[in-house]
């Protein structure tokens, strides 16, 4: 191992309702996850709330447990750090009370803050001299976040957290949240994995349910290695969906129980441990004796009995009919993808079958996912899953954030990554300057220029495409693309003193098109400019440029002009969730400070398709819902305050009060 690697390594798994945190020593046989918890330090919980609170008051926000139950806290805020989804939930309910994107970023850095702030105390007691460590922090992403300015942001927001921040300390985002659940099950499955097995991955979480289609490419017992099939975009299904219908069906209820209670009764019975236990345990075998399921209705006399309320001694009950409405919404949906990949698979893989489905998040975990999809999917078996077997996580909330941390440190230890082959998601390419061919018909129209050096006539702004979308990106090859560039005239060369000779800016491009439809230069409507690339070289002795001749003509009278080139490449680094660039001189990473520098611009924003996602109509409810309860909070408000000025006497001793 490089004594640059890292010698610890901490996945983190920022989730909807819960985050959950591993590290891993380059000594330790596996990861090991956080389990003590502000305000739980006395018990084990796997996962933290993923709530923050700013206090009335002013001062640092609270955050996780201590801030689970309190007026005012923000929650479930994930979701909203995908800006374009964002704004279509402000479309889908005008009369809304959603943040603003830059209030839900600074919700996620101050969480994020907190978040940093009490790992770097926790490894600091177990470890010490915590910050002199060469430190790596890994984070996952959904496949619901698919354009390249979520991850941008992100980066910047956790750098300003204080993640990657220290002296021996970085950031980087790993694996997608389905890929990490696949290394986690190809390293931890209680089943021993064959080479040519394929896995299809449903990692159901707590707002998103993510997908990933793999193959294991090592034999049984070896040292696991898997190569991503297809790429699979994720849905908005997850257990929150769970939690609003419920809400919703709570107030549907009481309106025909026709019970005026407050505006957040069906929040509170939603919240409570009675609800999230039932809903945790349904499907299973120990619940299906149980006729009813009751929730306490807080505010609500226990002698109180409502027939139409389906309310019996201040409890309203719930038949495993009423569950069932609760969770088949998101089961279809997650059943429909799955059929949709094997449809797929048979189709782009002729006579290949799906081995494995594993289940893992928390919605993952659930009995009664997992009883329906094997009706689905074992009793009635598909054409391309026909020895299909189902498994689950043996820790199914926190296998993305363990699997983080697997591939991570393999590939630290052993050079190689468990996730060894992705696929590309979108076509990327650079703009350059490319030979002039009269019989392009994409040269048409196009101004050429006669280059000085080898007299050859060249047209610009064309697209020389790197990677195209669909093939296969092989962690240990780069994509690049080399430049050879003009410095100066070697006669010129000592009195030249413009540094920006040596600095050149060249345009990355990004399109979703299909392969066969991809435009050859930028002028296409499915070619959008990523980002600016200035690569600087302005350091670099005059010296070690190399030196070419100009080309001419035997019949030309004269001696050839000499002048400096320098030939440099950009490498393109495609991760699962971003994109990062570097910059080579002479076969070496050339990385001075500022050597290399990105300028995001439109295809940043621009996300890539996703046929899968549809805004669930629970989604929705909760927004609706959510504005109704601040709306009754502001009304009581304002009345407690009025009766508060009724009471109070005016000034000059008078006790009439003031309207």
């Amino acid at each position: 191992m490089s004594s640059m690697q890292p010698e610890i390594v901490v996945g983190i798994d920022f989730g909807m309702t819960f985050t959950g945190v591993s590290y891993l020593r380059t000594h330790m046989p596996a990861p090991i996850f956080i389990q003590k918890w502000p305000m739980r330090a006395h018990e084990s919980n796997r996962k933290v709330p993923t709530v923050l609170h700013y206090p009335p008051m002013g001062g640092s926000p609270e955050w996780g447990f201590p801030c689970q139950f309190v007026d005012g806290k923000h929650e479930w805020f994930k979701r909203y750090l995908d800006p374009a989804h964002l704004e279509d939930c402000r479309r889908q309910v005008p009369d809304n009370d959603l943040p603003t994107i830059d209030e839900v970023r600074r919700w996620y850095r101050d969480y994020m803050s907190c978040l940093f702030t009490y790992i770097s105390r926790y490894l600091q007691d177990i470890m010490g001299d915590w910050h002199a460590r060469r430190v790596e922090f890994i984070f996952s992403l959904p496949t619901t976040f698919r354009s390249q300015e979520i991850s941008t942001t992100l980066r910047d927001l956790l750098r300003q957290a204080g993640f990657g921040r220290g002296t021996h300390h970085t950031l980087d985002f790993g694996l997608t949240e389905p890929q990490a659940a696949a290394v986690d099950a190809a390293k931890h499955s209680t089943k021993s994995l064959n080479g040519g097995d394929i896995l299809l991955v449903c990692d159901a979480g707590g707002g998103t349910t993510d997908f990933a289609l793999l193959e294991q490419m090592t034999a049984r017992g070896a040292r696991p290695e898997l190569r991503e099939l297809t790429t699979v975009p994720g849905i908005d299904v997850g257990s929150t969906n769970i939690d609003t219908a419920f809400e919703t069906l709570v107030d549907s209820r009481l309106r025909a129980g026709r019970l005026h209670l407050a505006e957040n009764t069906s929040w509170t019975m939603m919240n409570s441990t009675e609800f999230q236990m039932w809903k945790c345990s349904f499907g299973h075998a120990s619940t299906e004796d149980t006729p009813r399921f009751t929730v306490t209705v807080p505010y609500l006399d226990e002698g109180v009995s409502n027939r139409e309320a389906g309310i019996e001694g201040g409890k309203m009950t719930f038949s495993h009919s009423d569950f069932e409405d609760l969770f088949d919404p998101q089961v279809r949906e997650i059943v429909r993808v799955i059929r949709q990949q094997l449809d797929r698979l048979r189709q782009t893989h002729p006579g290949r079958f799906v081995n494995y489905l594993i289940l893992s998040g928390g919605l993952g975990s659930s009995p009664y996912l997992l009883k329906k999809l094997r009706t689905a999917f074992v009793l009635n078996k598909h054409q391309a899953a026909p020895y299909l077997e189902i498994l689950l996580s043996d820790e199914p909330q926190l296998a993305v954030c363990r699997g983080l941390v697997i591939d991570r440190m393999q590939r630290i230890t052993t050079n190689r990554n468990v996730l060894t082959g992705r696929i590309c998601p979108a076509s990327y390419g650079i703009l350059c300057d490319m030979p002039y061919d009269e019989d392009n018909p994409q040269h048409i129209n196009q101004t050429p220029y006669k280059d000085p050096i080898n007299g050859l006539l060249y047209v610009r702004n064309q697209v020389d495409w790197m990677i195209k979308k669909g093939e296969m990106i092989d962690i240990d090859k780069h994509v690049a693309h080399n430049f050879t560039k003009i410095v100066c005239k070697v006669k010129e060369e000592k009195t030249e003193t413009n540094d920006n000779r040596r600095i050149w800016r060249n345009r990355v491009v990004i399109s979703h098109a299909d392969i066969h439809r991809l435009p050859s230069n930028s002028d296409h409507a499915d070619c959008f400019v990523l980002c600016n690339i200035t690569s600087n070289l302005s350091s670099v002795p005059m010296s070690e440029f190399e030196i070419v001749k100009e080309h001419k003509s035997w019949y030309k009278i004269g001696s050839r002009e000499k002048w400096r080139i320098a030939e440099h490449e950009v490498r393109v680094v495609i991760g699962s969730t971003d994109i990062k660039f570097e910059l080579w001189f002479k076969e070496q990473q050339y990385n001075k400070p500022n050597s290399i520098r990105v300028e995001w611009l439109e295809g940043a924003t621009i996300a890539a398709p996703n046929e899968n996602r549809r805004l669930d109509s629970n989604i929705l409810d909760g927004i609706r819902k959510r504005k109704a309860i601040k709306n009754s909070k502001d009304k009581d408000k304002t009345a407690q305050n009025l009766r508060s000025n009724l009471r109070s006497p005016r000034l000059g001793g008078s006790s009439r009060s003031r309207f």
